[in-house]
């Protein structure tokens, strides 16, 4: 038996880290951008039923129905566009930002899957 890791359990630990840290910043770019909309478009806010984030929650909201509403928000917002007409550079920003966390968070699951799917048929012992 060896003494170093297996080339598996080493590419589904890097892959398992790198997905945690990408879909954390996926969460922080959507608190910010969902702290913007807050601030600058308030009813578009309230037509969502207020969402909350996922590490911050407005005074205004109710707990149960912000983390409801927060589930059709945040897919609702990782479109290719805005649901609404936007001009404020901030938002279209965040919004930006948050579409490629999206698409990043997507990819490093789909990697963090690549070798567990395949260390299933593989017997790591040999």
């Amino acid at each position: 038996m060896s003494d170093s890791l297996h080339p598996v359990v080493l590419a589904f630990t890097a892959a398992t880290a790198a997905a945690m840290l990408i879909s954390l910043l996926r969460c922080l770019t959507y608190d910010r951008l969902l702290r913007a909309i807050i601030a600058k478009r308030t009813a578009i806010w309230e037509r969502y039923l207020k969402p909350c984030g996922f590490f911050w929650s407005p005074e205004s909201s109710n707990p149960l129905q912000a983390t409801m509403a927060r589930a059709g928000f945040y897919t609702t917002v990782a479109a290719k566009t805005l649901p609404w007409p936007e001009d404020d550079p901030e938002i279209l920003r965040l919004h930006a930002d948050y579409r490629k966390w999206v698409v990043r968070s997507h990819l490093a699951w789909a990697a963090f899957l690549i070798p567990l799917i395949a260390a299933i048929p593989w017997n790591i012992d040999s």
